[in-house]
C-alpha cells in the first residue's frame, strides 16, 4: 500500500493540501484513495504497455543477426516448450518465402493481431486519462462515415488488401506479371493498402491494393511445368538423313529425367480434367523455307526447375540438337547468310 508521505508527495504536493488534510479526516482518506487508485491506474498501464510492446517484439524479432531461420514448421516448433510451441510454429510460418491459400490467410490474422495489441494498448491509454471507450467508438462511428466517404479509394484499398490475403491473389516472395500496370518482378510485401513489387530492373514498384485485385495477376513461380518451344532451321545436305535425325532426337528426348514423359503428361491432364494442352517430348520436320528446313522443338520440363536452372536446362537440349544436326551433315540456316535459293539454286526434293 502506498504510505500517506508518498501519495501526498505525488498528488497534492502543496503546502494548502497538507494543511486542509486533517489527520483521520474524510479529506484525507479521500486522496489517500485517489492516490491509491492512480497508482494502480499507473501500473496497471505500464504493465499493459510493456507487455504489448513485448508481444509485438516477439511477434516481429530481428533476424539480421541469424544465421539460419528454419522454414519447416515442425523443425522451429522441435524443442519448445508448450507455451512457446505455438509462437515458434507462427514465426516460422511468417518467414516462408512462398506463402499461398491458408498460409496467406495466417497472415492476415497476424495483422489483425497486431492491431488488436495496438487497440488494447490505446484503449488503456484513454482509461487512463479517464475517456471513455464507448464515447470514441460512438465519435467515431459518426466521423468515421464522413471520412469513409472523404476517403473512398483508401478504403477500396483496404478491403482489396483484406481479400488479397483471404483469396492469396499474391504473395510475398511470388513472381508475378500484372498485366494491367504492365509490371513483372517480384512481391516484395503486401500491406493494408499497397503490395510493393521489386522489379526485373532493380526498381521498387508501389501498387495499389485494388488495382491489384481488379486486374490481370499472371504466377509465374507456381508454373504446373516449364515449357521449351523452338523453331529451328537447318539445310540439310542429304534429305533422307532427316528421319534419322528425328528418330535420334526424339530417343534422346524419351530418355531426359528432366523432361515430363507420357505418364506424366496424362497423369497431369487427369488432374486438370482434360483441360490444359501439354504433350510428349517432341522434335519433327514441319516443312521447308528460303532458308532451309524447318524443325520443331517442344519439350515439357518438370515444375520445380525454376529461374537459372531452366535456363541451363534449355540450352544443353538445344546444344545437343543443334550437335545433332551437324553430326547428320546439317547446317544451320541463318537469314541473309545461308539462303538456299542463292547456295543451292533451288529446294531439294524432299
Amino acid at each position: 500500500i502506498l504510505p500517506w508521505n508518498t501519495a501526498r508527495a505525488l498528488i497534492f504536493n502543496s503546502t494548502v493540501a497538507s494543511a486542509a488534510a486533517n489527520f483521520n479526516s474524510a479529506r484525507r482518506v479521500a486522496i489517500y484513495e485517489g492516490g491509491l487508485q492512480l497508482t494502480l491506474k499507473i501500473m496497471c498501464s505500464v504493465l499493459v504497455l510493456l507487455t504489448g510492446k513485448m508481444l509485438l517484439r516477439l511477434k516481429n524479432p530481428n533476424t539480421s543477426d541469424v544465421v539460419e531461420i528454419p522454414l519447416d514448421p515442425r523443425e522451429a516448433a522441435e524443442g519448445s516448450s508448450l507455451v512457446w510451441m505455438p509462437v515458434s510454429w507462427l514465426l516460422s510460418m511468417r518467414m516462408r518465402p512462398k506463402l499461398r491459400s491458408t498460409n496467406m490467410r495466417l497472415l492476415l490474422v497476424d495483422k489483425c493481431v497486431t492491431c488488436a495489441i495496438y487497440g488494447l494498448m490505446t484503449a488503456v491509454v484513454l482509461r487512463f486519462v479517464n475517456v471513455r471507450l464507448q464515447t470514441v467508438l460512438a465519435v467515431g462511428g459518426v466521423g468515421g462515415l464522413a471520412v469513409g466517404l472523404a476517403l473512398q479509394n483508401l478504403v477500396q484499398n483496404l478491403i482489396s488488401g483484406i481479400l488479397i490475403y483471404l483469396n492469396a491473389t499474391v504473395c510475398d516472395g511470388l513472381e508475378v506479371e500484372l498485366q494491367d500496370v504492365q509490371l513483372q518482378g517480384v512481391v516484395s510485401n503486401v500491406g493494408w493498402f499497397n503490395t510493393t513489387v521489386n522489379g526485373y530492373d532493380g526498381t521498387r514498384v508501389t501498387v495499389p491494393n485494388r488495382r491489384v485485385l481488379d486486374g490481370t495477376v499472371i504466377d509465374k513461380t507456381n508454373k504446373r511445368f516449364r515449357v521449351c518451344d523452338k523453331q529451328i532451321v537447318a539445310v540439310m545436305e542429304d534429305p533422307e538423313s532427316i528421319e534419322a535425325l528425328l528418330l535420334d532426337v526424339r530417343e534422346s528426348l524419351l530418355q531426359d529425367p528432366m523432361l515430363l514423359q507420357e505418364k506424366e503428361v496424362l497423369r497431369l491432364r487427369f488432374r486438370n480434367r482434360g483441360h490444359i494442352k501439354i504433350y510428349s517430348p517432341q522434335f519433327v520436320f514441319t516443312g521447308m523455307s528460303e532458308y532451309g528446313g524447318c524443325f520443331r522443338l517442344r519439350a515439357y520440363y518438370i515444375s520445380s526447375l525454376q529461374g537459372d536452372a531452366f535456363l541451363e536446362e534449355q540450352s544443353k537440349l538445344l546444344i545437343y540438337v543443334h550437335k545433332k544436326i551437324y553430326d547428320y551433315g546439317g547446317k544451320i540456316g541463318l537469314p541473309g547468310i545461308l539462303p538456299i535459293s542463292r547456295t543451292a539454286g533451288k529446294l531439294p526434293n524432299y
